[in-house]
């Protein structure tokens, strides 16, 4: 969250834009900018996000989470360190989205192993860094970010937009990791493409 900017950008399109943030002062500076943007359809909240979140009544179709790379804030009883945290906070948001929601997780992060066998393994994973950077921006590797999808979701979409649609799912990375019940995924065509295992 920060001062706002980035859910005031989206609160045009948006019917409701909450933030959380940690520091108190941002959180303040973040409802002045709303007030002088006159966005009447923006909240923001102060707190440990990971508290904070579980206060937000209606589930949010979108989250943005850009957390900071590291932060010892001392009205925390934790460091944050995004390259050791980042899989927990997204499966944190993940559980507060609508079913058919979308998180974006972007960071700052040089060092930071982005590793989805440390996600749950219903969810679809975009990279979608080059889409996030100006093409006249210089430093092209200023950030990374990505596209988080609920799997059983995603199917249930599909469906709805075309019954007769097939789904079909290469589950290579889930292969002798987890249980598959395919009538849990709802999908038409399960493959296992053998030259990748």
């Amino acid at each position: 969250c920060g001062t706002g900017t980035i859910g005031q950008i989206t609160a045009g399109k948006a019917k409701k834009v909450v933030g959380l943030e940690l520091i108190e002062e941002a959180v303040e500076a973040a409802k002045e900018n709303a007030k002088l943007n006159n966005l009447e359809n923006c909240e923001f909240i102060a707190g440990d996000v990971a508290e904070t979140i579980k206060l937000v009544k209606d589930k949010p179709d979108i989250i943005i989470l850009d957390p900071p790379t590291f932060s010892n804030f001392k009205k925390t009883q934790n460091d944050l360190d995004i390259n050791r945290d980042w899989s927990k906070f997204i499966e944190l948001c993940l559980k507060c989205l609508t079913p058919d929601g979308v998180l974006y997780f972007s960071t700052n992060s040089k060092k930071l192993k982005f590793d989805t066998d440390l996600l749950p393994s219903n969810i679809t994973v975009k990279d979608i860094t080059n889409a996030t950077i100006p093409e006249d921006f210089k430093n092209k590797k200023i950030h990374k970010c990505w596209e988080i999808k609920k799997l059983g979701e995603i199917v249930s979409v599909v469906k709805t937009l075309n019954p007769r649609a097939l789904v079909h799912v290469d589950g290579v990375q889930a292969f002798g990791k987890i249980n598959v019940n395919l009538r849990e995924l709802g999908v038409d065509m399960y493959t296992i493409s053998a030259h990748k295992i």
